[in-house]
């Protein structure tokens, strides 16, 4: 909102300006009235509005020597005249006042000047920011990418970090860098998050960077932990063009003297983009810093790491061990943090991983092909997810679902009791994708092997199943009919109709008068 002062000695005039429009709609609070000149040019200096109401006529002073008493505050003036007054507006206009309104004051020309002096004061914030971030951007620039050539910054220090370079003004800094998709979206956040606190915050290298120079490690990390969670509580979830999940990254550099070559600052830049980079490795890690990552020790034998590693895979999925298929997925994550490898590379590694064991699987049980469907799911889950552990968590399902698969086929044992789960369920509302779902299996798959097991489709088996209970019921309880479609699972008493129509040749209530016809033969 826009603050406005009303000075005029007259209250009634005041009080009708409070009221003659509403404010708010046009981004405007009244702050503050003064009904003479020396008090409005205590006011003006103690409340800043952005925009002064102005009586020409005041009691002490003139509204005239009020705008020279404050000609150097920021806010605009519009002037209130009377028809006689001509003169002083003029000279109000020539010292930058936006107009004048004769009184008694018309509520369509004031909504008039107001509307387009707030449009005058947004472009010029606007503006202003926009200035003063590019002045950020160059100077970190500046300092970042002239660090090793000090013949080229020497006598030339980048104005508005002079004070970072001076040890007696700033004796630390620290460089945060923010990776998002939205880099507007980031940029707005991170203005109203830190707004008022001077922080120069900018985008370089399609990032945003914060400098922390008044904070301690431990603040700094608070402050942009706070800011990742308030930024998602604000933002939601969003998604890029190809659907992805954006995921807000945020690293922070150690702190350091600036040094007077700016030396300090772009260290602490280059730590923290190199600890951006780790982020894929680093999931719930909301600000990484070197103290909140595994120490980057390299593992023996590197390239060693990751051989033979499918048919380790391979062997546990065909024992069916499913505590050594997650022990295995646990030890992987750790070799791929160790490896040394960049989050292109390890998705490489994985991928390979899942082809090859999948290959392995495959080749020595090629009816399992139907069972596990194609790869291209899991595949497209490791070039999509952002971090490391959600892409090995899917792994780690893929394969294990492959082992139950594999279970399922070598035993009718497992499949029985696919069979008593129906048998003892076919009340509620199954299907095959709820049993596939249970019981980790493909649910085409699933359904081919329901009829090569029972000899009947699943959906034929399952009405069967329903309307047996069906006749029973009829014939010893007094349910209504429309009760018993219900118990056995029909949402629909027609449907029931129909059903019971097909597999008993008529009615349910057909049945039950012939049934109890035939009892009282005997």
């Amino acid at each position: 909102m826009l603050k406005v002062l009303v000075v005029d000695d007259e209250p009634i005039i005041r009080a009708g300006i409070r009221r003659v429009i509403d404010w708010e709609k046009y981004g405007y609070e009244i702050c503050g009235e003064a009904e003479n000149g020396r008090g409005a040019v205590q006011a003006i200096r103690l409340l800043r509005p952005d925009l002064i109401l102005l009586d020409i006529h005041l009691p002490g002073m003139s509204g005239i020597d009020v705008m020279r008493e404050t000609v150097n505050c920021a806010s605009k003036f519009l002037i209130l005249s009377g028809y006689t007054d001509f003169e002083y507006a003029r000279q109000a206009l020539n010292m930058g006042a936006k107009g004048y309104i004769v009184k008694p004051i018309e509520e369509q020309i004031l909504i008039e000047k107001i509307t387009s002096i707030a449009e005058e004061i947004h472009s010029f914030t606007e503006q202003k920011k926009w200035r003063t971030r590019e002045t950020h951007r160059l100077a970190f620039a500046r300092i970042i990418e002239d660090r090793f050539k000090p013949a080229a910054i020497a006598g030339t220090t980048p104005l508005y970090l002079d004070h970072l370079l001076n040890p007696t003004q700033a004796a630390y800094v620290q460089v945060a860098v923010l990776s998002y998709a939205d880099l507007d979206a980031l940029e707005q956040e991170l203005q109203v998050f830190f707004s008022g606190s001077r922080r120069p915050l900018f985008p370089y290298k399609n990032h945003m960077i914060v400098l922390f120079t008044d904070a301690s490690e431990d603040a700094a990390k608070r402050f942009l932990e706070k800011f990742h969670d308030d930024f998602f509580r604000r933002v939601r979830t969003v998604k890029n063009m190809d659907g992805e999940t954006c995921v807000l990254s945020i690293a922070l550099g150690t702190r350091l003297p600036p040094e007077e070559n700016g030396s300090g600052i772009g260290d602490s830049f280059i730590e923290a983009e190199r600890l951006l980079s780790r982020a894929f490795f680093y999931r719930g890690i909301r600000c990484l810093c070197v103290d909140a990552l595994t120490q980057n020790k390299k593992a023996p034998s590197i390239p060693a790491l990751f051989k033979n590693t499918s048919e380790e895979l391979g062997a546990f999925i065909q024992i069916i061990d499913m505590e050594k298929i997650h022990s295995f997925f646990k030890t992987f994550e750790e070799k791929c943090i160790f490896s040394g490898k960049n989050s292109r590379e390890i998705r490489e590694e994985c991928i390979s991983l899942i082809l090859e064991t999948r290959n392995i699987i495959m080749n020595k049980f090629p009816s399992l092909k139907e069972a596990t469907g194609d790869s291209k799911k899991i595949l497209d889950v490791i070039m999509e997810r952002y971090y490391l552990a959600d892409i090995v968590d899917e792994m780690t399902v893929f394969c294990l679902n492959i082992s139950r698969s594999l279970a399922c086929l070598s035993a009718d044992g497992s499949f029985r009791r696919i069979i008593s789960y129906v048998n003892n369920n076919y009340t509620q509302g199954l299907s095959l994708k709820t049993l596939g779902q249970l019981f980790h299996h493909n649910y085409a798959y699933l359904g081919k092997r329901f009829k090569e097991y029972t000899g009947r489709s699943f959906h034929t088996y399952l009405d069967m199943l329903r309307i047996d209970a069906a006749k029973k019921m009829l014939i010893s309880t007094t349910m209504k009919v429309y009760e018993i479609s219900a118990a056995i699972g029909y949402a629909s008493t027609d449907y029931f109709y129909s059903k019971f129509r097909k597999y008993a040749g008529e009615s349910p209530l057909e049945f039950k008068r012939y049934y109890i016809k035939m009892e009282s033969k005997k």
